[in-house]
Order: C-alpha cells, then sequence, then structure tokens
C-alpha cells in the first residue's frame, strides 16, 4: 500500500546555476528558499526590503527600485517609528531621516540585485490586500495603523495578471533576458479563515498558471503550495503552530525544487559544497593529531578545487588557520 502521493515534478526549463544571479522576493517563504540557495552558495539576493505578502506590494516595491523613488512616511505613535505601508518594518525607525535612509538601502539593494540578476524569484502569500483609504494605495504593512483607516480586498486573478505582466514589461524592457519563477507560498494565512484562504490561494494559483500558460518563454512555476498540501499531507510536517512547514518539509521542498531548477552541473557542485560544509561544520576530540592534520589539508585541497566556482575565501582562510594551528 502508498500511504502519500508521491508525484514527480517535471525539469523545468528556467534552469539555474552557479553563474545564475536569483533575486527572490516576497512572503516569509521566500525567505526559507532564499536562504537555502544562499546556504549553497547560489548568487540570490533576498528580500532586500523585508517580507511582503501580496502579489501589488511585491510590484510596488520592484517599481521604486526600478526607479529609485524612496515611498511617504508616516508616524504611527503607539509604536514611537516612522514607518510606510509600503514597506516592511525592517525599514522603520524612531528617527524619520533613519528610517529614510533605510529604505534607500534597501531600495538601491534591490535594483543592484536587479542589474545583476537573470531570474527573479516571486512568492505570493495572500491575494487579499488592505487599501488605504487616505490615499487609496494597497498597504504592504498596516505597522498596526487604526484598521478603520483601511478596507480590506480580494484580488481579482484578472487584476493580478494585468499588474504583474505590466510590471514584467516594465522589467524586461530594461534586462530582456530576465525569467520569472512564479511560486505560492504554502503558509496557510489563517486569519482569513480556512475557507477565504483557499480562495485566496486559488487566485494565486489561477493567476500564476495563466501567466506561464501564455508566456512559457517568460514565466515558470514551482508547486510548493502543491507538494505541502498534496504530497504532505500530514501534521508531522508542520511546526508547531501548525500552519508553517517544518525543517523535514522544507527541506523536501527544496530538494524537489533542486530536481526540478537546477542544473545537472550545479546539482553535482551543489553536493559537493554540501559534502564541504559538513566537513567544516564537523569538530573532532583531537584538534592536534596528525590524522586531523590530514583532514584539514584534504579539505583544503577540496576548497582550493572549487574556489573558482563558489565563493569560499573566508573557508580557505579559516582552514589555513586550522592547518597553521595544529
Amino acid at each position: 500500500m502508498k500511504f502519500r502521493t508521491d508525484w514527480e515534478i517535471p525539469v523545468s526549463s528556467l534552469q539555474i546555476g552557479y553563474d545564475t544571479p536569483v533575486l527572490a522576493l516576497g512572503s516569509c517563504f521566500a525567505d526559507r528558499m532564499g536562504s537555502r540557495l544562499q546556504a549553497a552558495r547560489l548568487p540570490a539576493a533576498v528580500n532586500p526590503g523585508g517580507i511582503l505578502f501580496n502579489p501589488l506590494s511585491i510590484s510596488y516595491f520592484l517599481t521604486l527600485a526600478l526607479t529609485d523613488t524612496c515611498p511617504d512616511y508616516r508616524y504611527v505613535a503607539h509604536t514611537g517609528q516612522w514607518a510606510s505601508i509600503h514597506l516592511h518594518s525592517r525599514c522603520s525607525h524612531p528617527d524619520r531621516d533613519a528610517a529614510i535612509a533605510l529604505a534607500t538601502t534597501a531600495l538601491r539593494e534591490t535594483a543592484a540585485a536587479l542589474d545583476q540578476a537573470q531570474v527573479l524569484m516571486l512568492t505570493w502569500g495572500t491575494a487579499f490586500v488592505w487599501r488605504d483609504l487616505a490615499t487609496g494605495a494597497v498597504a504592504a504593512n498596516c505597522h498596526k495603523l487604526p484598521a478603520a483607516g483601511f478596507r480590506r480586498e480580494m484580488l481579482t486573478a484578472e487584476a493580478l495578471i494585468a499588474d504583474t505582466r505590466d510590471l514584467i514589461q516594465r522589467l524586461r524592457d530594461v534586462y530582456p533576458g530576465l525569467r520569472i519563477l512564479l511560486t505560492v507560498s504554502p503558509v496557510r494565512h489563517t486569519r482569513d479563515t480556512l475557507p477565504l484562504n483557499a480562495v485566496s490561494k486559488a487566485t494565486l494559483r489561477l493567476a500564476a498558471h495563466r501567466l506561464c500558460e501564455t508566456e512559457p518563454d517568460t514565466y515558470a512555476y514551482f508547486p510548493a503550495w502543491e507538494i505541502l498540501m498534496d504530497d504532505l499531507r500530514d501534521y508531522r510536517y508542520y511546526e508547531a503552530d501548525m500552519i508553517h512547514p517544518s525543517p523535514v518539509a522544507e527541506q523536501y521542498i527544496w530538494e524537489k525544487f533542486v530536481a526540478a531548477h537546477l542544473r545537472p552541473d550545479a546539482q553535482a557542485l551543489l553536493d559537493t559544497w554540501e559534502d564541504i560544509s559538513r566537513t567544516l561544520a564537523h569538530r573532532p576530540r583531537q584538534t592536534d593529531s596528525p590524522a586531523h592534520r590530514q583532514t584539514l589539508l584534504r579539505l583544503l585541497d577540496r576548497l582550493q578545487a572549487v574556489r573558482h566556482l563558489i565563493p569560499c575565501e573566508a573557508e580557505i582562510e579559516v582552514v589555513e588557520q586550522w592547518v597553521a594551528a595544529v
């Protein structure tokens, strides 16, 4: 008997290597997967301005970065912070000038990452948005401002598709070869209620499907949502809050991502780097033995062999110090 739905994800036409810079933006799941790209030493920039949950706010953030425009700030009295509804609280500060400096840095880091990126990975979390009644703008973060100042809305798939197409067209006018990798975050937004969360995720998924279906040379989709919902259908794959995927689930989704989106040469190099990383993390009981010195020398040779492919100068320096100390 089979006790789970195991399905193969086809190898994508969107392939990533160690020479493929990636910019990952979006929900907390973008942070998780982006951090794994960075840990694997793939060239990746991850949410320079902080987490963004809804697609319109991700789009607006990229527009700000593209045009080098800092959004307006307002003072939030009960938190004592200057904050922008278009930005994560990472860009907030008690001093207005300091807050603007944080935002400017985040936007310029994003613009610099766009200059290098060959792949833009967008992870959409929710189709619900909060619209600021004073300005009509969609808020990326309400910063605990009074709820009476906002109206909740659900995006339609059509509106989301139109906004995304407009954004990507503007980006590709500047960066013609940019490919877009879409994902729907597998984290449920329970505050929306489970029925409405299902509608929200379905809206995101439908929009992603239509974009990929009509423009396959521009867009690709990675089924993170489907893996957790349809393959890992068990609460053992969740953290204690029963909402976020557990480390085991994250690892499983990461392995599926690697198989679908990393070039074969990158997968082989990733295996090599993970083995090197395990050796680096190992702490032997006897650090002054000849055997340990030989282990360090072999490790140094392996690092030297991949230094032209993987940025590992810091590790080489550390291992050289260990060798000298033995």
